[in-house]
């Protein structure tokens, strides 16, 4: 919950859940592939959820959280995330 309040408040649009997978909108497969990709360049790994296990325009990132994270890690996961997936793509 920690995790997901955190992205939440970065404005991320996540798909509620009470497990330890967040899953954040990302929309289209180029994109979520896209921010996948920048996202491991930069230190977090995701998983993606693209068509058909998705409708085509409801593509995600799966971020999975365990109770052994600090907060400090998530908070900097959190950072990392917002700002890949928040900046203007050219």
């Amino acid at each position: 919950s920690y995790a997901r309040e955190g992205l939440k408040a970065k404005g991320l649009r996540i798909r509620e859940s009470d497990t330890p997978i967040v899953p954040i909108y990302t929309y289209t497969p180029e994109n979520t592939l896209k921010k996948a990709k920048e996202l491991y360049d930069a230190g977090v790994y995701v998983n993606c959820v693209l068509p058909p296990a998705t409708a085509p325009n409801e593509c995600l990132l799966r971020t999975s959280y365990m109770a052994s994270l600090t907060k400090e890690l998530i908070d900097e996961a959190v950072e990392i995330i917002a700002e890949v997936l928040l900046k203007d793509n050219d």
